[in-house]
């Protein structure tokens, strides 16, 4: 006979181009009540609000070490505030992309914070990307101007004012629902496609992180030294400045030290780096270099995701735990939620709060409970 036609309320999927029901609407608030879990307040502000008031509370502090220089939290928040003021002038504001092209410099960072401070969309284009592949992220998202070496060399910074900016110096007011970054997927399974990510997200994994991650390991009122290794072109590198943002200091590992896992060990002992964030495979390469062996210094904090973590490897890093006071987050989560959905600290998993998951997850048929 004829399928089912769908009735008001219930799921529904397609089944020979007509659609049916797959479950009633009672069985979809059941699923979507497990699934969900509590949904927590959500701070109204940005991220870049976020960043101000942590410089203002320790400006200082060491917010960044990187291999051209070393900023305080009130250095590295007044260049930023001078190249927001510089790209406001250009017309670059909120709902409009700038593109940065930048080595690891401690300039990286100041643009990243500079373009959120103007109000813009950040995308990051890695500038040793081939220029065919550099021009089709471009042509996608036609950013509004590129930061590069020579851009910045062309910003009149003692000519701008170092204080924050005000909504009146914006192109339009920034809101917590403006879009802070772009990023594209590796386009393995066809052209890269664009996600953007809004100031409320971040905001939201950035709360989370400070109570689930952050303050099991700065109760004492000590601060951590975080190692960002990864590119900005994976969103896992927004790892980084999300605790530069809380209060941590920020290491921006080089280029050559962090692909030479020797190297990248030797940086972990040298400076006391207290966080460190890889995939597993990385982390065998790490681990076959020392580590988690005999060391001067052990960092305290592990966090993995990418990939799935084998169960030797839990067995090391349990061991790890024990020997050295080593403890590991493994984070899962697609780029379309904000970097991690859900992480877990050895056995067990802690699902993130969302601010609103209609708009970040999109909408499918779902499943009856007990059904695949």
């Amino acid at each position: 006979g004829r399928p089912q036609q769908h009735p008001v309320g219930g799921e529904r999927g397609l089944v020979g181009g007509v659609r049916v029901v797959l479950m009633t609407a009672d069985e979809r608030r059941e699923v979507l009540r497990q699934g969900r879990g509590e949904v927590l307040p959500v701070p109204d502000t940005t991220f870049t609000a976020l960043f101000e008031e942590q410089a203002a509370r320790t400006p200082a502090a060491t917010a960044l070490v990187a291999r051209d220089a070393t900023l305080d939290y009130a250095a590295l928040n007044a260049r930023a505030n001078r190249l927001a003021r510089h790209l406001a002038a250009l017309g670059a504001g909120p709902e409009q992309v700038v593109a940065v092209r930048l080595p690891r410099t401690s300039e990286l960072l100041v643009a990243l914070f500079g373009v959120l401070k103007a109000g813009a969309a950040l995308q990051f284009v890695d500038p040793d990307l081939p220029e065919e592949r550099a021009a089709l992220l471009l042509d996608d998202t036609r950013p509004w101007t590129v930061l590069t070496e020579r851009s910045l060399r062309e910003v009149p910074w003692e000519a701008l004012p170092g204080h924050d900016l005000t909504d009146a110096e914006r192109t339009a007011p920034l809101r917590p629902g403006h879009a802070a970054y772009l990023i594209h997927t590796s386009g393995s399974t066809g052209r890269p496609k664009g996600v953007v990510v809004e100031h409320r997200q971040l905001v939201n994994l950035c709360h989370d992180h400070r109570a689930g991650m952050l303050a099991p390991h700065t109760a004492d009122g000590g601060r951590l030294k975080v190692a960002l290794s990864a590119s900005l072109s994976f969103d896992t590198s927004w790892e980084g400045p999300l605790l530069l943002a809380s209060g941590q200091e920020l290491h921006l590992i080089d280029e050559d030290v962090r692909l030479d896992p020797r190297a990248f060990c030797a940086r972990i002992v040298e400076q006391r780096i207290d966080v460190v964030n890889v995939t597993p495979s990385y982390l065998r390469e790490l681990t076959a270099a020392g580590l988690l062996g005999p060391a001067p210094h052990h960092p305290r904090v592990l966090q993995l995701g990418g990939e799935a973590v084998p169960a030797a490897t839990w067995r090391e890093l349990c061991a790890a735990q024990a020997e050295f006071g080593v403890t590991t987050y493994n984070l899962y989560g697609p780029t379309e939620c904000t970097v991690d959905a859900a992480y877990a600290r050895r056995p067990g998993h802690r699902p993130l709060p969302r601010p609103d998951e209609a708009q970040v997850r999109p909408r499918r048929a779902g499943r009856p409970a007990g059904q695949p």
